[in-house]
């Protein structure tokens, strides 16, 4: 489905931010590969003893993971991050690695930008005091830059990162490529304002976000 909306693309330069992961799917890479027993050390053999070895890993990266029935990730005000998982994480861990990288990975993509937005703004006035719906998170300034760089890493692992068809998409969007992308579209295609800040970052993360 084509959108028939134009959006216009306001290109007044404001700076995204560009984080890097990979130093942390480092480290979780590691964690993967050191698995149950090594030498007469257990490193992990349940979802409690997976935890604990994550987050001796991510301790000074001011990571943490935690079991709960939210499926979420959060950033504090201090830029400590907090990932939820389930209670069967470490059988997923072990078994489908591949979806848990992938997933971590779009939650960190999403958090580091928020922990260098915390150095930037004061925090405190965005937690959550003007947002009470799910359509009032995803229109949040900061959360739209974030959910930007997420598109982009999504509509690279889609095209194989061929930024000519990146940009065609752009120009010229349609649903089913990017899930993020079409929660926008589902929540603002009426609402330029959120729109125009959403393409303008997707814009300067495709241009600069290498």
């Amino acid at each position: 489905m084509k959108f028939n909306q134009y959006v216009s693309i306001n290109m007044l330069y404001e700076a995204v931010l560009f984080p890097s992961i990979t130093k942390h799917l480092n480290k979780l890479d590691s964690v993967s590969k050191k698995g149950g027993y090594h030498r007469g050390m257990i490193y992990y053999t349940s979802t409690d003893t997976l935890i604990d070895t994550l987050n001796d890993i991510f301790f000074k990266d001011f990571i943490t993971f935690v079991v709960s029935t939210k499926r979420n990730a959060t950033t504090d005000n201090k830029g400590n991050i907090t990932i939820n998982v389930s209670s069967n994480f470490y059988d997923i861990f072990v078994n489908d690695y591949n979806t848990i990288r992938d997933n971590i990975s779009y939650i960190l993509t999403h958090e580091l930008v928020h922990r260098e937005q915390v150095k930037r703004i004061d925090w405190s006035k965005y937690n959550k005091k003007d947002i009470v719906t799910h359509k009032d998170y995803m229109g949040n300034k900061q959360e739209i830059m974030a959910f930007a760089r997420n598109t982009i890493i999504e509509l690279r692992s889609m095209f194989k990162w061929q930024e000519n068809k990146i940009f065609d998409f752009l120009r010229t969007p349609v649903s089913d490529i990017s899930d993020t992308f079409d929660i926008y579209i589902n929540h603002f295609k009426n609402d330029k304002k959120v729109m125009n800040r959403l393409f303008k970052y997707m814009y300067q993360y495709l241009i600069e976000d290498k």
